[in-house]
Order: C-alpha cells, then sequence, then structure tokens
C-alpha cells in the first residue's frame, strides 16, 4: 500500500538541531547578562562606571543562581517550557522539557500528567523522524494510561499510536488504533477528540484512496473541531479535505478548498501550527498546478476525443462527473503559482513575528 503521508500535519525538518539546547546554559540568566553587555557598549569615558556596573550585575547573577539552585524542579514549569518551545518550533529544546517533566511526574506518582508529556514528548521523536521511538514512546504511554480510568486520555493515545503506525507504513495497525479511540471518544461522547480522530482516520482513508468516506470523514472532522474551538484542527480539516480532492482528480473543486483553507489558517494566531498550514497549503498549490499542466492530462484528454469515452467518477456529495470535466478545467482567478508563492510569502511574515 503506498502512503502518503502530506495529509498528515507532520514535519521532519531537522531546522532545529543546530540550535538544541545546551545543559551548560542557563537561559534564565539572560536578562542580567543584556543589562551588562548594555553598560559594556557605554562610551570610553565611562569606562569606570561601566566597571562598577559590571560587578553588581554579575553579582546580581550570582545570587540569582543561587536561590534558583534552592527551588527544587518543577514537572508544570518545564511542561509550561516545552509548551513553548514547541510552538516556536524548537522541538529538541521542547523534547528535552517534556523528557524531564516525564520523569518528575513518574516521582511524584502523577500518572495522567505523566502520559501527557510522554504523548508529547512521541510528538517530537515524530517531528525528527524518529518514528520507532515515538511508537515505543507512546506503547509505555498506553500502559500506563490502563493503571487509570482516563478514557479520553486513553483514546488520546490511541490517536497518537495510530498515526504513529501510520508513518511506519503500518496501515492496518494504524486503523486498528484509531478504530479503538474513536470508539471510545464516541462511548464518551467528547466532541472535541471525535473531531481530531476522525482528521486523522480521513488521512488513513486517503491513503488507501478511499476518497469518497475521506470526504466525508474530514468535512465532518472540520464541523466538529469548528463547534469545539478548535481552529487549529478545523484549518488542517479543511487543508487536508483541499488535498484528498487533488488526490482524487477534482481539480475545480481542489482550488476552492485550498482557497477556504488559506482564509482559515490566515486567521489563526502565529504560531508552527500556522506556519506549516500556509507551507502546506502553498505546496498544494503547487501541486494542483502541476497535475494541470501534466502531459499525461493531455493525452487522456486527447484520448476522450477520440474515443468519446467519459468513465463516470463520484464526486464530492454523490455528484456524478466525468474525467473530461476533468480535463477541461482551467484555474480560476489569480494563477495558481501566485497562490502558493503568497502562501509560502505569508507563512514567512508569520515567522518573522513569532
Amino acid at each position: 500500500m503506498e502512503m502518503n503521508d502530506r495529509h498528515l500535519h507532520r514535519s521532519n525538518s531537522n531546522s532545529t538541531r543546530n540550535n538544541a539546547w545546551k545543559p551548560g546554559l542557563d537561559t534564565r540568566t539572560r536578562p542580567h547578562l543584556r543589562k551588562v553587555l548594555a553598560h559594556v557598549c557605554l562610551s570610553g569615558c565611562l569606562v569606570m562606571a561601566c566597571s562598577v556596573l559590571w560587578l553588581e550585575a554579575a553579582a546580581a547573577v550570582s545570587a540569582d543562581i543561587k536561590k534558583e539552585q534552592l527551588v527544587p524542579p518543577s514537572a508544570d514549569v518545564e511542561m509550561a517550557q516545552a509548551k513553548t518551545d514547541f510552538q516556536r518550533g524548537a522541538f529538541a529544546q521542547a523534547g528535552l522539557h517534556w523528557m524531564e517533566a516525564a520523569r518528575l511526574y513518574e516521582k511524584e506518582g502523577r500518572l495522567n500528567e505523566q502520559c501527557q508529556a510522554l504523548m508529547n514528548l512521541a510528538y517530537v521523536f515524530e517531528q525528527e523522524g524518529q518514528i520507532t521511538k515515538a511508537t515505543v514512546t507512546l506503547r509505555k504511554a498506553l500502559d500506563l494510561v490502563q493503571k487509570t480510568r482516563n478514557r479520553a486520555m486513553a483514546a488520546t493515545i490511541l490517536d497518537r499510536l495510530g498515526n504513529a503506525f501510520y508513518l511506519l507504513g503500518k496501515g492496518e495497525l494504524a486503523y486498528e488504533q484509531l478504530d479503538k479511540g474513536l470508539t471510545i471518544a464516541r462511548e464518551i461522547e467528547n466532541r472535541s477528540l471525535i473531531a481530531v480522530l476522525l482528521n486523522d482516520r480521513g488521512n488513513l482513508l486517503s491513503s488507501r484512496q478511499q476518497f469518497h468516506e475521506a470526504f466525508s470523514v474530514y468535512s465532518e472532522s472540520k464541523r466538529l473541531a469548528t463547534e469545539t474551538g478548535q481552529s487549529a484542527l478545523a484549518a488542517t480539516a479543511q487543508t487536508n479535505l483541499a488535498l484528498a480532492l487533488l488526490d482524487r482528480g477534482h481539480f475545480a473543486e481542489s482550488e476552492k478548498q485550498f482557497d477556504v483553507a488559506y482564509t482559515d489558517v490566515q486567521k489563526l494566531e502565529d504560531s508552527y501550527a500556522k506556519i506549516y498550514g500556509l507551507l502546506n497549503i502553498g505546496l498544494g498549490f503547487g501541486d494542483l498546478q502541476a497535475a494541470v499542466a501534466t502531459p499525461r492530462m493531455m493525452v487522456e484528454e486527447a484520448e476522450l476525443r477520440v474515443t468519446g469515452s467519459t468513465r463516470g467518477v463520484v464526486g464530492p456529495g454523490g455528484n456524478q462527473t466525468s474525467r473530461r470535466d476533468l480535463s477541461d478545467y482551467s484555474p480560476s482567478g489569480k494563477n495558481l503559482v501566485r497562490q502558493a508563492h503568497d502562501s509560502f510569502a505569508a507563512a514567512a511574515e508569520s515567522a518573522n513575528r513569532l
């Protein structure tokens, strides 16, 4: 089975590795160091004054470090810092904080929080392409959650595990985990969680080329995500719907849905999710442009004109269409290259604002 992982909201970018957190660098001292550097930059006639200020600032740094050493590490603080790092794309740093949080939660016997930290850590492993590590981490979380009665957490872990198997190309195992998670989410009537699981099921259906079912699943996921205030997930489901339409060959409808997705993503606050969403849409427009211009389409169109054959296919909403309809499609409004460029430019602007 050929897997198509572009529907998943994932990235294997290694761009953050060179900026990884170094154990010897305490980022909490940086405000004081900036004060020190500001004093050093004074003019030469204030050298003596600068020296005094330098000593005072250095003393303040030393005092603060001593105070901080007396405060025991907090798992909750580690979780908060990891979230901040992850949202700005610093995955390696986020992973270190989530790993430490999991260790501290285990020490405190806080199983639910430990499971959450492990799930987040697994997501970092996915970003770095270490899918096997992600699977091992999620299995550990799934074993731990069995000791609690948190069914929502169990369903969430099953969703994450299903995605990990998806990335490993194990479609049957992925579908099994997602199905179990969706069953639990429906039993406990957790609409937010159902929206997440439906989006991920749509990804799997698209990879299996079960497009008609995928269209319905993505639409339902977006509806529930919108109703439950999950704007980022709603935009993701919308983008995935556009990609599925593109893969199915419904080019005109795909362009319309990409336009909607672009509008949805632009409404999000600046974050990694917004940047990735815009990049994904830009790539989608590029793929649509390539599909429209491909010689294969021109060959099929010529064949249809000669034979008069129009093999019907079922489009979104169950409407009957034909390959002639698809081959006659031409982009409306701005050209697709420009739309792709606008998406990439918006992603760059969002990144610069972070």
